[in-house]
C-alpha cells in the first residue's frame, strides 16, 4: 500500500513539474527587475500586483504583431514597438465594479512578434507579497551564440582568403626571371587607354603590365577560331598593375568596351634556358 501511494505521489510530482511555468531570475540589486532566457517551449510567469505596472522587453529587432489574453477585462495590456506594458485593472459588470482579486484574476497571455511567439502566465499576487515584477527582460543566448559562430566563420573565411592571396602573391614573387619579351602589339582605333606598358612570359605564365593611368581590360585567347576569356589574377609590380595569365598563347586579345588591342607572341614555343632573357624590354607597337 505504501508503494502504491509513493508511486502516485511521484507521478503527481512529474505531472506538476511538466506544467510549471518558468520564473524569471531576479536581479541581485532589486528583485523587481527580472530577466529570463527565451525558450519557445516554456511558459513565463509574470507576477503582478494591483496598482503596479510591469513592462516586458523583447529583442531590440522585434516588433509586436499580435496579443491575446484569456481575461481581457481584467488586464490592461498595451504594446509599444518591442515592449509590452501589463497591469491588472477593475472592470464593470452589470453596474457593479469588480476589483482585481488574486484568487480570480490569473490568466494566460500570448504575444506574437515578427520573430517569435511568447507564452505567459499572468498571476495576480496579494498586496502583502513583494515578488511582483517591474521589468522583465528577455535574453537570447542561443541566437547570440549563433551570431558569434557566423561572425567567427566569416572571419575565418576572410583569413583563409587573405592567406590564399598572400600565397599566390608569394608564388608570383618567387617566379623565375622573364624568359620571353618578344611581343608585338596592334592597337585598335581609340584604344590607347588599354595599351599595356610591357608584356613578357616565363614559358608558363604571361604577364601584362599597366601603368596607373591605364584601364585594365579583359583578356581573351584563341581556341581554334573562337575567342575564349582567360582566367587571370592581378598583382602589383612597383607602380604597375600586372595581369597574370596562367598560360602562354601565340595571340591574345585585350578588350574594354569598344577598345581592342591585339598581342602577338613572337617567341611562342621558343623556350629559353633559366636565367637567359631576351634583350628587348619593350613591346613593339603597330597602330592600325
Amino acid at each position: 500500500m505504501i508503494k502504491k501511494i509513493s508511486l502516485a505521489l511521484l507521478i503527481g510530482a512529474v505531472m506538476q513539474s511538466a506544467i510549471a511555468a518558468q520564473i524569471p531570475s531576479r536581479s541581485p540589486y532589486d528583485s523587481r527587475i527580472q530577466a529570463i532566457n527565451y525558450n519557445a517551449a516554456n511558459v513565463t510567469e509574470i507576477m503582478a500586483k494591483t496598482g503596479y505596472a510591469t513592462v516586458v522587453n523583447f529583442g531590440a529587432d522585434e516588433v509586436i504583431i499580435d496579443i491575446a489574453s484569456g481575461f481581457t477585462n481584467g488586464w490592461d495590456i498595451k504594446d509599444n514597438n518591442n515592449r509590452v506594458f501589463i497591469k491588472p485593472v477593475a472592470f464593470s459588470n452589470n453596474s457593479e465594479v469588480i476589483e482585481p482579486n488574486p484568487t480570480q484574476w490569473n490568466t494566460n497571455l500570448i504575444i506574437t512578434t515578427n520573430k517569435r511567439v511568447y507564452s505567459f502566465d499572468l498571476n495576480l499576487i496579494p498586496d502583502s507579497e513583494k515578488n511582483n515584477a517591474y521589468v522583465v527582460n528577455f535574453a537570447y543566448p542561443q541566437e547570440i551564440a549563433k551570431q558569434r559562430q557566423i561572425a567567427y566563420q566569416k572571419a575565418e573565411q576572410e583569413r583563409q582568403q587573405r592567406l590564399n592571396k598572400e600565397a599566390v602573391n608569394n608564388d608570383l614573387e618567387a617566379m623565375p626571371s622573364p624568359k620571353n619579351w618578344n611581343y608585338g602589339m596592334k592597337v585598335g582605333e581609340d584604344s590607347q587607354s588599354i595599351t599595356p606598358d610591357f608584356v613578357y612570359d616565363d614559358a608558363t605564365r604571361t604577364f601584362i603590365g599597366f601603368a596607373p593611368e591605364k584601364s585594365i581590360p579583359a583578356v581573351f585567347y584563341y581556341q581554334g577560331e573562337q575567342e575564349m576569356m582567360s582566367n587571370v589574377t592581378t598583382k602589383q609590380q612597383g607602380k604597375y598593375t600586372v595581369i597574370v595569365l596562367m598560360k602562354t598563347a601565340p595571340k591574345l586579345i585585350l578588350r574594354s568596351g569598344k577598345e581592342v588591342i591585339g598581342i602577338i607572341n613572337h617567341g611562342y614555343g621558343k623556350y629559353v634556358s633559366d636565367g637567359a632573357n631576351t634583350s628587348n624590354g619593350n613591346v613593339v607597337r603597330e597602330v592600325k
